[in-house]
């Protein structure tokens, strides 16, 4: 299901107060008016299958998290939210900032698949050593080759910082 641009669609901070009672610090949003009966005072929306919270307003799907952030800060975001977190129904403002796709790809826990359990390390049995490397600018680097598990995260935990900022994910 698409979601709709949000600074197009015409939702306003008065129809939004119209409908609900949102706590930005909790990010919380309860019904107020609810167009179906007997809602009114519950929590509004429902988490899709990807665990994000999204709720209808006017017949137009929106995530929580995007409607919170415009709430608060009073302009839709331009790029994508990202959670701090990591939990993709906390939509308390201050676990919430805008992000490119890439920051957001940084910010992601290690992939299920991942065997060394550090994102960007794994074992090379032909060299013997564990090798770092790091996504950066749509690239992968090497960050070399080290006969320890240990050098092989510090490395890569280093280059992240320097590569990824605020928005860096340790192993």
């Amino acid at each position: 299901m698409a979601l709709p641009n949000d600074f197009e669609s015409g939702l306003t901070r008065d129809r939004l107060d119209e409908l609900f009672d949102i706590d930005v610090e909790a990010g919380a949003m309860k019904w107020k008016a609810c167009p179906r009966p007997g809602r009114d005072g519950m929590d509004a929306g429902c988490l899709t299958v990807h665990g994000y919270a999204q709720v209808k307003i006017d017949g137009r799907f929106y995530r929580r998290s995007r409607v919170i952030w415009f709430y608060g800060k009073g302009a839709w975001p331009s790029i994508e939210i990202d959670h701090r977190n990591l939990v993709k129904s906390d939509d308390r403002i201050d676990n919430l900032r805008e992000a490119t796709f890439s920051q957001n790809m940084f910010n992601t826990p290690i992939f299920s698949s991942n065997t060394s359990g550090c994102k960007g390390v794994d074992w090379r049995p032909d060299k013997k050593r564990w090798r770092a490397r790091i996504m950066a600018n749509g690239r992968t680097r090497s960050l070399g080759h080290y006969k320890s598990y240990e050098a092989a995260v510090a490395a890569r935990n280093a280059a992240a910082e320097v590569e990824h900022g605020e928005f860096a994910r340790a192993a």
